[in-house]
């Protein structure tokens, strides 16, 4: 689980590469964040209300913008670790199959081994077998 926490502990790291399963987990800890401040803000709020609280409003742009910079990186991390410059997060802003590219891209795997970009980041040190590291860490039921 602390998959997720990995974008936050390289909050502007730009350089290297990250696993598609450090990108996922911290894109659902990222909505779960937004689910609970809109669900505690319906909790407080008249259920018939369909604009969220001011105060809500707040929280939630405050997780966006602390979110901004981690989700940037770790989105730079992915397209290094499919051999690409991060420049290419610049197509989700193409309407419609933009966003879907870039999401459809997110899911591929990385190249496996090193790149320009740095080593593999499914190999531990001394390792050719891409599934190493999960192994070692999951008691080897991967």
């Amino acid at each position: 689980m602390d998959w997720m926490f990995v974008p936050l502990r390289r909050y502007a790291d730009f350089s290297g590469r990250s696993r598609r399963k450090e990108y996922w987990w911290f894109v659902l800890f990222q909505w779960a964040v937004y689910a609970l401040v809109v669900t505690v803000d319906q909790l407080w709020n008249d259920p018939a209300a369909e604009e969220l609280l001011l105060p809500t409003k707040v929280v939630l742009g405050a997780a966006m913008a602390f979110f901004a910079i981690p989700t940037l990186a770790v989105q730079v991390r992915r397209m290094h670790d499919r051999g690409r410059s991060g420049w290419w997060l610049l197509i989700g802003f193409a309407p419609y199959f933009g966003l879907l590219y870039l999401v459809l891209y997110m899911l591929l795997p990385g190249t496996v081994g090193p790149n320009e970009y740095g080593p593999d980041p499914r190999l531990r040190p001394g390792s050719r077998d891409p599934h190493a590291a999960d192994r070692a860490r999951y008691g080897g039921w991967i």
